[in-house]
């Protein structure tokens, strides 16, 4: 009960943070400054074009990668603080970034490190959460995500599920394909890249478990 009121509150107070965002965005896209109504469109049809994975992906996605996607619509106000205090007072630089935000990034092919691209980024990934569910662009992000040298896209990885279809793929198999999105899988083999995925493996299923059973 406490769990599910904590929720309710934090769902309420993204969305009251995020209305004037929505406004703001909306206007931009639609005066297309800096070309964002030609790259929201760009992201649309990727989305619109991309297939619809198995659920069991879509939640190994957010229990990797963004716990609270359930309650952000677009942008993690809880992580963009923490990753702010871990720069200012850390010296560390910690990401922030939604499942939404990744999506646009990959698709755009802009990882410049400015403050410009990263609110760009975050006016165009809310924008998106208005007119596509977060399952369709979790599915795309999923399909077209780099996974490694020369992996682009998750039918690169067809040697991890050897051609079994997506949608009988066990939890583990899933995990090993979305912990790639945090260590690509390098040209050539080793160690310490082996020991990562395992202990992200682990990382994901327990959180997959935990998500699952809250």
């Amino acid at each position: 009960m406490a769990k599910r009121f904590v929720s309710i509150v934090l769902k309420s107070t993204y969305f009251f943070l995020s209305c004037p965002v929505f406004l703001i965005s909306f206007l931009l896209i639609y005066l297309n400054v800096d070309n964002l109504k030609r790259d929201f469109y760009i992201c649309v049809q990727v989305i619109d074009n991309s297939e619809n994975l198995p659920l069991l992906f879509i939640q190994t996605l957010i229990a990797a990668e963004d716990h609270r996607n359930y309650l952000h619509y677009g942008v993690d106000y809880i992580a963009l603080l923490r990753a702010i205090y871990m720069i200012v007072f850390c010296k560390k630089l910690e990401g922030g970034s939604t499942i939404e935000q990744q999506f646009v990034r990959t698709v755009l092919k802009r990882y410049e490190k400015t403050l410009s691209r990263k609110i760009r980024e975050q006016i165009l990934a809310i924008s998106l959460t208005c007119k596509r569910t977060k399952y369709k662009i979790a599915s795309a992000y999923i399909s077209i995500a780099y996974y490694g040298t020369n992996k682009n896209g998750i039918e690169s990885l067809f040697h991890l599920h050897n051609g079994i279809p997506f949608s009988e793929l066990d939890k583990k198999t899933v995990a090993e394909i979305i912990s790639r999105l945090k260590y690509p899988e390098p040209l050539f083999f080793n160690e310490v890249w082996f020991s990562k995925i395992k202990a992200r493996i682990g990382y994901i299923e327990f959180r997959l478990d935990k998500n699952i059973n809250d």
